[in-house]
């Protein structure tokens, strides 16, 4: 039996772990931002970039070297960032390959402040990030982009049935807002059921929604979740911009994202003029945002993209072997919300 954090089983019959050297493992978040060779300064953000609890935790000028070059489905990376495999509030996800933890500084840095927020106003939890790129960007199997240090997949934040943190897995979520590992598909005895963590999994997305070093263009996740933090934000204060931003951003691709979030950022400014290649869709405010910095908007040659490595979730079903008739049903239930619905929203139609 797997322990806790690896997976499901499910997903482990298909999971790929590539072995690689053991890097140095650091929790520092300043570490991060200082980790690559510098090569240009960056303008010193705001000083509510990251809201300090302590004066000495104010944050900092930064220094970027990464270069994003091409675009997610056709791309590389040159310089990235290592996300550590630790730091105050996450974790890099137990089991997937370490070379797959690269990305921009701007991506990394906004991951391990996001985490942190989340760890300061509502600790006991650890955020699992999943894949971003290798080293050097290019083709990662099992993604369809992920080539060039702008995506990024991230657990959601979950909760057993009396209310308290638990270990996450890529469970898929129901419309009801639970899932279950299902550790042995044949022992429905060891089934442990997961309710989403709404509170905790919406204050990271809107951290990553709120930070000026980042412009997020594209968080794919299921539509009812989508629904589900919408309805929450709606009983909270929030922002009536980071509200509107979330409600444009989000959309369900043809997989449903129902037991992780994918999340991709633009393009950096400084990266454009070195190559760095933007998708559709493209809003306004985004553009606004580039041209106050000289900068425009170039897209990328559709045409250029590499054939996606993934496991399709019939390939998963069958090479997982015999299940018992609790996961028989779940994944039957799944397939209602597997195709992507017609939402008739602007950026997600």
């Amino acid at each position: 039996m797997a322990a806790s954090g690896e997976g499901t089983v499910l997903e482990r019959q298909t999971s790929v772990s590539g072995e690689t050297s053991m890097p140095r493992e650091t929790s520092s978040s300043q570490e991060v931002l200082s980790a690559n060779r510098p090569t240009r300064e960056a303008a010193e953000e705001p000083a509510n970039a990251l809201t300090p609890h302590r004066p000495e935790e104010a944050a900092q000028p930064v220094v970027t070297s990464s270069t994003s070059l091409g675009s997610p489905n056709a791309g590389s990376l040159a310089e990235g960032a290592a996300l550590p495999l630790k730091g105050p509030g996450f974790r890099f996800r137990p089991g997937r390959n370490l070379d797959a933890r690269f990305g921009t500084d701007e991506l990394v840095r906004a991951l391990v402040r996001a985490a942190l927020r989340v760890h300061r106003e509502m600790p006991g939890a650890e955020l699992y990030v999943g894949d971003l790129s290798h080293p050097h960007g290019g083709p990662i199997r099992g993604h369809g982009s992920h080539q060039n240090g702008r995506d990024v997949d991230l657990l959601f934040y979950y909760l057993d049935e009396e209310g308290a943190p638990l270990p996450p897995v890529a469970a898929p979520i129901d419309p009801r807002g639970i899932g279950i590992d299902f550790r042995d598909l044949e022992d429905p005895e060891d089934d442990i059921a997961m309710h989403l963590d709404v509170p905790r999994t919406w204050l990271l997305i809107q951290s990553l929604l709120e930070q000026p070093a980042i412009s997020v263009q594209r968080i794919f996740i299921v539509e009812h979740i989508r629904s589900m933090l919408l309805s929450y934000v709606r009983q909270i204060s929030v922002p009536a911009e980071t509200v509107l931003l979330f409600e444009h951003v989000t959309c369900q691709p043809r997989y449903p994202h129902d037991d992780h979030i994918h999340l991709r950022i633009y393009c950096a400014a400084e990266d454009i003029s070195d190559g760095c290649r933007d998708t559709s869709p493209v809003y306004h405010w985004h553009r606004q945002r580039l041209a106050s910095k000289g900068a425009s908007v170039v897209l990328a040659d559709r045409r250029r993209r590499t054939r996606p490595q993934i496991t399709t979730a019939k390939q998963a079903r069958e090479a997982a072997g015999p299940m018992h008739a609790d996961v028989v049903r779940f994944l039957s239930e799944r397939e209602s919300w597997m195709t992507a619905p017609r939402t008739g929203r602007p950026y997600c139609r």
